[in-house]
């Protein structure tokens, strides 16, 4: 299915992007993504590329800090990955990133910080995928 969005950075600038396959609702909010760009969809996919690196990255070091029973730390990384996230409008990986701090703060969930980070995955290559959809339009 083809979606076809408008997103703008203001009133008299407007861009179109269309999105093939890609699950926009749950991954990335396109209108704070272009805005953040200025509404050049060049810029907004080489941004988005960045954000999925850095996640990919902290990720990673939440599965080593889960590994190492660091729960302190897994906090702080989730914080972090929640807001460079949600700067750039990767929307289902800022939730689930508040969602683990908020789960953190809480209780000790180590065994829920290890099934997390699977959903991060997941969430990761949906982002991927934006970003290639971003890239072959």
């Amino acid at each position: 299915m083809t979606t076809v969005t408008d997103c703008g950075h203001d009133s008299q600038r407007r861009s179109r992007i269309v999105f093939l396959g890609v699950n926009r609702m749950n991954s990335v909010d396109e209108a704070r993504l272009m805005s953040v760009c200025g509404g050049d969809s060049n810029a907004a996919s080489a941004l988005l590329q960045l954000a999925a690196d850095s996640a990919r990255d902290l990720i990673e070091r939440m599965r080593f800090a889960v590994d190492q029973g660091d729960i302190a730390e897994l906090g702080v990384i989730a914080h972090e990955l929640r807001g460079s996230c949600s700067s750039v409008g990767a929307t289902e990986i800022a939730t689930l990133a508040s969602s683990l701090e908020d789960e953190l703060e809480i209780q000790n969930v180590t065994m829920l910080a290890a099934a997390r980070i699977e959903e991060f995955r997941d969430a990761l290559d949906r982002l991927d995928a934006a970003v290639q959809t971003l890239r072959s339009n």
